[in-house]
């Protein structure tokens, strides 16, 4: 892994959310402005860290004591996180919305045709 490799998945997580926003699964997302209010964006990157925190502490002190730390999924609630904070910083900017088309056109990679130029691996 690299660091493009993890902005990648960032920005295909951010795509998922607002396909999964677009297919109802949500009313909003933490980018759509003035669709939740401070404190209500604030509950969803609470939940999205606790998702972060419950494997570590059952790993820790709870439930799992004493067995491997599943750091593929940490790292899948780790994305989760970071986009959906991405998210909320693109409501903050008045960055416009994440063109989503349905049904869903994947180029493999998880990401809409022509979306993002930066393949895995890329300089």
């Amino acid at each position: 892994m690299n660091r493009d490799t993890i902005w990648l998945d960032i920005v295909t997580e951010r795509f998922r959310q607002e396909r999964l926003c677009a297919a109802g699964k949500f009313p909003a997302t933490l980018a759509h402005r003035g669709a939740l209010s401070p404190a209500a964006c604030l509950a969803v990157l609470a939940e999205e860290f606790g998702e972060v925190a419950r494997p570590v502490a059952d790993q820790l002190a709870g439930s799992r004591r004493g067995e491997p730390l599943d750091v593929d999924h940490l790292r899948e609630e780790l994305i989760q996180l970071a986009a959906c904070c991405v998210a909320w910083v693109e409501q903050l900017d008045d960055v416009p919305g994440i063109p989503v088309v349905l049904p869903y056109q994947d180029a493999g990679e998880g990401l809409p045709l022509g979306a993002f130029a930066v393949q895995r691996g890329a300089a």
